[in-house]
């Protein structure tokens, strides 16, 4: 517990801690509470260290372990260099839903996901991609995905030249599965496969993190019923507001599941 004294000079409330915890934990309670109630709301910055040390009177060792507290909790995200955020509340998926777009999967979710087109070209793909989809040329799309006005998602797209035609306003309006089925592509299985790295400065700067800052990666190649491959989408993910999850019912399911995903 704490009680507040208003220091009119300084412009602000001054909380001084009173109870029996340590004074971190006062201070990382107070702070949760604040996160809790909406006074500093997700993705928005916390004071800095000299701001809070001033603003409590407390030590920068205490202010420190305060926000260890808080980031073990998942309440904070700590960016070397750029300041304290509170985290998102995380957008889970579970790799047993039913195959779905990435939009319409974030719809069925309730959730109201913005999409902007940031590219849509004709290119030579990489070997790489060349040899997923079996197609050269193929179109680029890049789409940033944003919930609450804040960017939580980019996909690069590799679509198969069938939808050499497609036009950019029904790219800028349709999501990519529907533009396949649509061209009479309906897809019937996708290969996926989750890893982190690094941002990198291209998803960086849209997913606006560091070039160093890990991310969530799922790399899709969604196939017709033919067997053909209709797309390659490799989607950058926020990693403090995206996780992957999982349903299995036993020691067999489970390794079913792992022999399916090989």
């Amino acid at each position: 517990m704490y009680h507040v004294e208003v220091l009119a000079e300084r412009g602000f409330a001054h909380a001084k801690f009173d109870g029996p915890e340590a004074l971190y934990v006062q201070l990382a309670e107070d702070l949760a509470r604040r996160i809790q109630t909406g006074e500093y709301g997700p993705r928005k910055r916390l004071p800095g260290e000299f701001e809070l040390v001033d603003r409590y009177g407390l030590s920068r060792v205490t202010v420190r372990q305060a926000m260890s507290v808080l980031e073990r909790r998942g309440l904070v995200i700590r960016r070397r260099g750029v300041g304290t955020f509170v985290a998102s509340p995380k957008v889970h998926q579970d790799l047993a839903d039913p195959l779905r777009g990435f939009y319409d999967g974030l719809v069925a979710k309730g959730l109201k996901p913005e999409f902007i087109l940031v590219d849509y070209r004709k290119v030579t793909p990489s070997a790489q991609i060349a040899a997923k989809i079996g197609s050269n040329p193929a179109m680029l799309v890049v789409r940033l995905y944003k919930l609450d006005d804040a960017p939580f998602a980019v996909t690069y797209v590799h679509m198969h030249a069938v939808a050499a035609d497609v036009t950019r306003d029904e790219i800028v309006a349709t999501p990519i599965y529907h533009i396949m089925e649509r061209l009479g592509q309906r897809i019937a299985r996708a290969e996926l496969t989750i890893r982190a790295q690094a941002a990198g400065h291209g998803p960086g700067r849209l997913l606006e993190v560091s070039v160093t800052e890990p991310v969530l990666i799922l790399d899709r190649t969604s196939y017709a019923e033919s067997g053909e491959a209709l797309e390659n989408s490799v989607c950058y993910l926020r990693s403090d507001t995206y996780e992957f999850g999982m349903t299995v019912g036993g020691k067999e399911a489970l390794s079913q599941t792992i022999r399916a995903s090989q």
